[in-house]
């Protein structure tokens, strides 16, 4: 009955050392590649940790299991139980730091063309970063954003018009059920991207014409984009938030 156990608990430890395995070659092609230094790699390291984990308390049970049933007269000698180099591994892999590095500068101006009226532009730059729940291999999202517009105040008045331009490279899209996907939640790469448009908002603030001292804002804001995928992915829906195929597409 031992044995059997043995047995069993063996055959538990066939898909965790697959787990391993198959992230260290993924960890190996990227170097092959020469791009290592991936956010991809960080989560493959923290699931071998947990594979790795496995093993080891699997390794103590089956260990715990020979001895119980291992006798003078019919000794059970296995190569299980507790590992100093396994449980070294563990932890090596298990601290291993997920950090991202970006820059992100950006510039804006600022021009009174009369007292009530500003005329402004801005060139920024954005970055995400994958995050926890990512595919193999998934990267930063980046972009360069750019904006022009215009402020008038007037009394209690003040509007704002926009024009916006915001140019994505590796656009992150995460796989739901809203968006045509299997609801997984998975976050993965979309390809590039373009978001333009208009934004246009004004804001009243009645209350000095009313006699009080508080500021009392109505604001009303409208914008209008749109957004073209040039993916490595393909998108099955026809809703928003992408309307497109692996070719590319557009969708407002």
């Amino acid at each position: 009955m031992g044995l059997r156990a043995i047995a069993v608990l063996g055959l538990a430890a066939i898909p965790l050392n697959h787990a391993v395995l198959t992230r260290l070659l993924a960890i190996v092609e990227t170097v092959r590649t020469g791009d290592p230094f991936v956010a991809a790699n960080a989560y493959r390291l923290r699931a071998i940790a947990w594979a790795l984990l496995a093993l080891q308390l699997l390794s103590l049970v089956i260990g715990a299991v020979a001895n119980a049933i291992s006798t003078p007269a019919h000794p059970v000698d296995l190569d299980a139980g507790f590992s100093v180099n396994g449980w070294l591994a563990v932890l090596l892999t298990a601290i291993v730091k997920t950090t991202v590095d970006a820059v992100v500068p950006g510039i804006g101006l600022n021009y009174a063309a009369r007292p009530e009226m500003n005329l402004f532009a801005g060139v920024h730059r954005g970055f995400a970063p994958p995050g926890p729940g990512a595919a193999d291999g998934t990267d930063v999202e980046q972009s360069v954003n750019y904006e022009l517009g215009t402020r008038l105040q007037r009394g209690g008045v003040r509007t704002e018009v926009v024009g916006f331009f915001n140019d994505y490279a590796n656009l992150l899209g995460r796989d739901t059920l809203a968006t045509g996907g299997t609801g997984e939640g998975t976050l993965f790469n979309g390809g590039t991207a373009q978001v333009y448009g208009v934004e246009a908002s004004g804001e009243w603030n009645p209350a000095p014409a009313m006699g009080l001292t508080s500021a009392l804002p109505i604001r009303l804001t409208y914008t209008l984009g749109r957004l073209r995928i040039e993916g490595r992915r393909s998108f099955t829906t026809s809703d928003p938030p992408y309307v497109t195929s692996a070719a590319g597409g557009s969708g407002a």
